[in-house]
């Protein structure tokens, strides 16, 4: 088995759900519209900063009056998506106890449940086929990570996640309060504009993600107190998906924060949005996974074993060339060839 079309498949995969989100969020507003949106709908502020119109709904699902601006009704979209999100996540509790819940709670809670599921799941399917199935043919002897190395990474990132839920919740906060440039429809901007933003976007986040990532190396304490805690896992046989979220809470939310202020700056369809964090959360898990997919200018997860080892290298997020514009890029093959100069001086 090759990394590579796994790696490859990954990023289809993801292309496809963000070119499809233009169609899909037709069907989550349509779905959403069912939910009774506990604790959402009730004396709905519709106030837009800056408009100083007011407005209310009575009950979720209410259709937006003829008089609201569009961006008022974009507020009622947002709301109206949450809920619809909640109610697929939160349907096991009691509908009085949902209804004294804000929505913030809610959201949190929600977030909370979600990534844990994508990280248990996820991360025990691609532990099982990475090292148990094919194993034998992707690792040599020795470099598969202990049952204790991946249960401590477990722990760790088990301890931040409700801690690391609290990003999108306020997230979804802001979205909902209409203080971000998040819109609700492709048809808000139109599908050119769209392609214009999501790339701003995505540079974006890619630049700053890179700097929030290299200044947890370079400023000490923020190293020795929070950025430490992942990078205990400096070994090749010591990293595995699991460490994906292996982080001091503090540092994740330092890490992923690009995406949340960048939406006050950048026009951003709310959907694709929330699949690039989804996007995120399975990226985090194949990166530290050890495999060298080979499909450059992507940061796969030899770029990041490297980084581990070798600790002022290969900063990246996604791809490369943030790297390679501030001279801290390490390829793979680099790297071989280091390790190699190194042993034959050791010998002679």
């Amino acid at each position: 088995m090759r990394a590579g079309p796994l790696v490859v498949a990954l990023l289809a995969a993801t292309a496809v759900a963000i070119y499809a989100s233009p169609l899909t969020d037709v069907l989550v507003w349509k779905l959403g519209s069912r939910g009774d949106g506990l604790g959402r709908g009730e004396g709905l502020d519709l106030t837009v900063s800056g408009t100083g119109i007011p407005g209310s709904v009575e009950a979720w699902g209410t259709p937006a009056p003829a008089s609201l601006t569009r961006r008022q009704e974009q507020l009622l979209e947002f709301r109206e998506e949450n809920a619809f999100k909640d109610n697929l996540a939160l349907f096991w509790l009691p509908n009085e106890w949902r209804a004294a819940m804000p929505p913030y709670v809610q959201s949190w809670l929600r977030n909370w449940i979600m990534v844990a599921i994508l990280y248990y799941v996820l991360g025990g399917v691609w532990v099982y086929y990475t090292y148990y199935a094919f194993g034998s043919q992707l690792f040599k002897p020795g470099e598969i990570p202990s049952l204790g190395a991946q249960l401590e990474q477990m722990k760790v990132a088990s301890i931040s996640m409700p801690l690391y839920a609290m990003l999108p919740a306020f997230n979804e906060f802001a979205i909902e309060k209409g203080w971000t440039r998040t819109y609700s429809r492709v048809s808000d901007v139109g599908l050119p504009m769209y392609v214009v933003y999501f790339f701003t976007y995505m540079l974006s986040v890619e630049f700053f993600v890179y700097w929030a990532h290299r200044l947890l190396h370079e400023i000490k304490p923020g190293y020795k107190w929070l950025h430490y805690i992942h990078h205990k896992y400096n070994k090749e046989h010591t990293l595995s998906p699991f460490a994906g979220l292996a982080f001091h809470p503090i540092d994740g939310m330092l890490q992923a924060c690009p995406y949340t202020f960048m939406l006050w700056f950048v026009p951003m369809h709310l959907l694709t949005h929330e699949l690039l964090l989804f996007a995120t959360g399975i990226w985090t898990n194949n990166i530290h996974d050890n495999i060298d997919g080979k499909v450059p200018p992507v940061m796969g997860a030899y770029y990041h074993t490297i980084h581990h080892t070798m600790y002022n290298k290969n900063y990246g997020h996604y791809f490369t060339f943030v790297d390679r514009l501030f001279g801290t890029l390490l390829t793979p093959e680099d790297y071989r060839a280091m390790i190699a100069e190194r042993k034959v001086a050791k010998e002679t």
